[in-house]
């Protein structure tokens, strides 16, 4: 580490993993896949607890002291147990509270390119806009059902790799959406 630079600043998990391995008296503290293949199963001096990774797959939280440090007592294994589920539950917290606060942000982008639209094309067009700007939805289509016409006219389609179906004209009874228009679900 560059002694000039501001050191980088701590994140809440590397915080929540410093107080664990502090408490515990362990060497480190991490939470991996639970594929990692870390450590011996019948080391008294490793700790292992399931505990899901942020993404949902399943993840082991390990707590391990040094090769001189004494084994676990029957009592620090019971309180790991506990920690792993507090753990548990900061992770599944901290996920919910991200993925609202994407939404969100899907949500006020919206509304912000949704405010100068004065046709239901142009709010759709920004509305398809701002959902594939702020996610990471691979294509956003927007299709108008014209019973009259007997027809799905997608008034806005954005996509990563695809080719642009702005203007296309199919069928009402075609494709997906064609089955939600004859069976209104």
């Amino acid at each position: 580490m560059d002694p000039s630079q501001p050191p980088a600043p701590v994140t809440e998990m590397e915080q929540l993993f410093e107080r664990l391995r502090s408490g515990l008296g362990a060497e480190w503290v991490a939470l991996e896949p639970d594929d990692a293949a870390l450590g011996n199963g019948d080391d008294r001096r490793l700790l292992r607890s399931s505990v899901p990774l942020a993404d949902g797959r399943p993840g082991v939280l390990m707590a391990q002291r040094g090769n001189d440090a004494p084994a676990f007592s029957d009592a620090e294994r019971e309180l790991f147990v506990h920690l792993a589920a507090l753990t548990e539950t900061v992770l599944r917290v901290a996920g919910e509270a991200s993925q609202r606060s994407r939404r969100l942000a899907v949500a006020q982008a919206v509304a912000a390119g949704v405010a100068d639209g004065v046709t239901v094309v142009e709010v759709l067009g920004a509305t398809v806009d701002a959902v594939f700007d702020n996610s990471g939805y691979y294509a956003v289509t927007a299709t108008l059902l014209d019973h009259e016409a007997d027809e799905q006219l997608i008034v806005a389609d954005r996509t990563r790799a695809l080719r642009n179906h702005t203007g296309m004209r199919r069928p009402l009874a075609a494709g997906l959406v064609g089955a939600v228009a004859r069976e209104g679900s």
